[in-house]
Order: structure tokens, then C-alpha cells, then sequence
């Protein structure tokens, strides 16, 4: 892949990914927080009223929050499908694309 096409290919793979990583981070972080609080609810048995009210708050905009993560994945998965690879490179298809940190 030394060609002007194939670095072009990269190119949008490496903006796609992170266009992803940039829109997911911010959900992702909010995701671990709630969570935080969220698990100790989750575990306690009788709960106050006040502490049901926080749970079920809490479980609604974590899911909120995973719709918005799963939508992104979702613009991910088609932007790299629609993604037309160089004409000289093999029709193989790789098992697993690494995700760039």
C-alpha cells in the first residue's frame, strides 16, 4: 500500500476512527460516572424512595447515553463500509481491523 491511493484510503480510515473516539469519548466517560453511583444502588436491597427515584434517573440517561454510543458505532461501521479500498490491493479481507489508540 505505498501508493498515493492507498495513503488516501488510511487517510479516511485514521479521520473516521478518530471522528468515532472523539464523539464517543465524552458518553464513555459519562457512561463510567453514572455507573459509579449506579452499582451501589443496583446492589443495595431496600431502597428509599428518594434512592429508587435516583436509580431509575440514573438508568435513564445511562441508556441515553449508550443509544449515543451504539448510533456512533453504528456511523463507524457504515463510513468504513462505504469506504472503496485501493484498486491494487488484495480482495482479502482482514479478520479484525485494530482500532488506533
Amino acid at each position: 500500500m505505498g501508493s498515493r491511493e492507498a495513503e488516501i484510503f488510511k487517510k479516511s480510515i485514521s479521520a473516521y476512527q478518530k471522528e468515532w473516539r472523539d464523539e464517543v469519548k465524552k458518553p464513555l466517560k459519562q457512561m463510567e460516572d453514572i455507573s459509579k453511583e449506579l452499582d451501589p444502588l443496583n446492589e443495595k436491597s431496600p431502597l428509599s424512595d428518594d434512592e429508587k427515584k435516583r436509580q431509575t434517573e440514573l438508568t435513564k440517561q445511562r441508556e441515553k447515553l449508550q443509544e449515543t454510543i451504539d448510533n456512533a458505532s453504528q456511523d463507524l461501521k457504515r463510513n468504513m463500509t462505504l469506504l472503496d479500498p485501493p484498486a491494487n490491493t488484495p480482495k482479502e479481507r482482514p479478520t479484525r481491523l485494530q482500532l488506533t489508540r
